[in-house]
């Protein structure tokens, strides 16, 4: 009988859920309702209580978008500032490559109305003809730049929308962050000191140190 019961006692550890050895965030959280640790148990997040209960990627998703929201807002007008620089001086080096050869077609089309016997007409058409396709491909990347430094330009005066699309974090982006784990997961414990949240994720309070 007693056999059974220690058999038994030692099925229900083997059969219980476990928590996971290394996982994102381990050590940092903590329920808002009964202050008790967050673990990974299984693929959900849970606290001792069982009050809070997560699915892994619908924490991972919303405390990184915590995170990335958290970052300087001033960092990220940094950084917009120096693509749309840069998209800027492209686009203005393509409006200047354009003038000049809107100005050698000019000339080239001129040279063949005036029917110079010391010209080799074919040569002077396969030239008109590879400056019209440098044209149309000027064009083309003006036209490309031009969008870009519109929507630069427009998440740059806009920038809490832009945080909104840019910080929404989605499952490819959980499946990266799995692949650098453990990259990742040194960076998060250098500056994160705890995370306190609820079952209902109505409030999401990351602590940095």
């Amino acid at each position: 009988m007693w056999e059974k019961a220690v058999l038994k006692r030692y099925k229900d550890k083997l059969d219980s859920p476990t928590e996971a050895k290394q996982y994102f965030f381990k050590g940092l959280l903590k329920c808002s309702h009964c202050n008790k640790k967050i673990k990974l148990i299984e693929d959900r997040y849970v606290c001792n209580d069982g009050c809070t209960s997560i699915s892994k990627n619908t924490l991972i998703k919303l405390i990184f978008s915590k995170i990335l929201w958290d970052i300087n807002t001033l960092t990220i007008q940094h950084s917009l500032s120096d693509e749309l620089s840069k998209i800027e001086t492209k686009l203005n080096s393509s409006k200047r490559e354009l003038k000049s050869t809107d100005k050698a077609i000019k000339r080239k089309i001129h040279e063949y109305m005036n029917n110079n016997p010391n010209i080799d007409i074919t040569n002077l058409k396969e030239r008109i003809e590879k400056l019209t396709k440098s044209k149309e491909e000027t064009e083309i990347n003006i036209q490309s730049y031009g969008k870009i430094n519109y929507n630069l330009s427009y998440c740059l005066n806009n920038i809490e929308k832009f945080k909104i699309l840019m910080f929404k974090i989605n499952d490819e982006d959980v499946d990266y962050f799995d692949d650098y784990f453990e990259e990742l997961k040194d960076l998060l414990n250098e500056f994160i000191k705890k995370v306190v949240l609820n079952n209902n994720l109505d409030h999401v309070k990351v602590e940095y140190i």
